[in-house]
């Protein structure tokens, strides 16, 4: 029998961000294994040449973060009617191209996978099951965000997540911390399995002209409070000699501005390819991850692993599971006070100390080991056959 995996990706629009390069690892685990694999994504995915088991099927609404990307207008809620409506067709469309997969080969395995959801996409599948037809379904939910993130909402995962144990349906839960294992574990008193993140191993590796004798240092991803926007510009602001060795690369919002004594900047667009991603992950020394906000204590960091991938410096905020996997790696030096005045100062010495080097390149070993594809598919295979 072949088992088949089905995932359901709600927020996936565009290219850039997590959810594209996740879901084609994903893909790449079903091909070791011999699954087959499918993926619903929205109407309004503007991805083009998409592959032919990428289905652009589900009517939802658009997440305001794309909404303007997307719709070319300023976002505005809708009213509480629109929203309903909204709803219901969200859910007869993932119901209609779940009754088209699962009909075909019904008696097989298959999994419904769900790597970004909500309480609302919990109590669709709560309410589908019933009505699909598969006698061997599995419903696996990846949780990125500890139980204090669900905020008023904690009740009523609880609810759903009760409602679809007692279908028909198996429930597996699945995270990639041993923290946020923990966390979850006491939350909703359910097993969970730590996957590995599916990375690919050449991250980094591309090549560049580029020869600079300045510390180039990167603060990559979205721009935004939680991930440590005051620091960073506070540090470009900041004054010191020994700025004259940095170069500070960040977006464009970020909004900072040259100073005489400052880091020497580089202004990035907002929205980077992933070929620009890479190339500029191949150029620097350091990845700056000052992440404030509190979800990042138990949290992973596709970012901080791709670094270390890559072989470049993470520079961390305490209280982190950023800071905890450093520990693990006698890397405390990188877990950084982020006081804007003297930071270039712990960066240089950073850079000159060639033990750090040494424990990089340990570390850089170990998560190359662990992070991949294969190991992904090694957990898909293990968490199937457990009953």
């Amino acid at each position: 029998m072949k088992t088949k995996i089905i995932s359901i990706n709600p927020c996936f629009y565009t290219e850039i961000g997590h959810n594209f390069y996740y879901l084609k690892s994903v893909e790449k685990a079903c091909n070791i294994l011999n699954w087959d694999f499918h993926a619903l994504v929205p109407q309004k995915n503007i991805l083009k040449d998409l592959p032919s088991n990428w289905y652009k099927v589900i009517n939802s609404p658009t997440i305001r973060v794309w909404f303007e990307f997307i719709e070319k207008k300023p976002y505005k809620r809708p009213r509480k009617l629109i929203r309903a409506k909204q709803r219901f067709l969200y859910y007869l469309s993932v119901y209609r191209a779940l009754k088209k997969l699962l009909r075909k080969d019904k008696h097989n395995p298959s999994i419904l996978l769900y790597e970004a959801f909500g309480v609302e996409d919990l109590s669709l599948i709560a309410q589908l099951i019933p009505f699909l037809p598969c006698k061997n379904l599995q419903i696996w939910l990846i949780f990125r965000y500890p139980a204090s993130f669900m905020n008023e909402d904690a009740k009523k995962y609880k609810y759903w997540l009760s409602k679809i144990e007692s279908s028909s349906a198996q429930l597996k839960l699945i995270t990639d911390t041993d923290l946020l294992q923990q966390d979850l574990y006491q939350y909703f008193e359910s097993k969970l399995e730590v996957f590995p993140i599916p990375l690919p191993k050449d991250l980094g590796k591309e090549k560049t002209n580029e020869n600079t004798k300045e510390i180039t240092c990167w603060w990559p991803g979205v721009v935004r409070p939680g991930k440590g926007l005051d620091i960073i510009q506070e540090f470009s602001a900041s004054e010191n000699s020994s700025n004259r060795l940095i170069k500070l690369i960040a977006a464009k919002s970020a909004n900072l501005v040259q100073q005489k004594r400052g880091p020497h900047l580089k202004i990035l667009d907002d929205k980077l390819s992933k070929d620009d991603y890479n190339l500029h992950l191949a150029k620097s020394d350091f990845i700056l991850l000052p992440y404030t906000d509190a979800c990042y204590e138990k949290t992973s960091s596709n970012i901080f692993v791709e670094a270390l991938l890559a072989g470049k410096i993470p520079l961390v905020y305490s209280n982190t599971w950023m800071a905890y996997e450093l520990e693990k790696f006698s890397l405390s030096e990188l877990i950084l006070d982020w006081k804007g005045s003297s930071l270039c100062n712990s960066i240089v010495k950073i850079y000159e100390n060639q033990k750090i080097r040494e424990k990089i390149l340990y570390m850089q070993k170990s998560y190359h080991q662990l992070h991949n594809v294969e190991n992904f598919s090694k957990s898909m295979k293990k968490l199937i056959e457990r009953n």
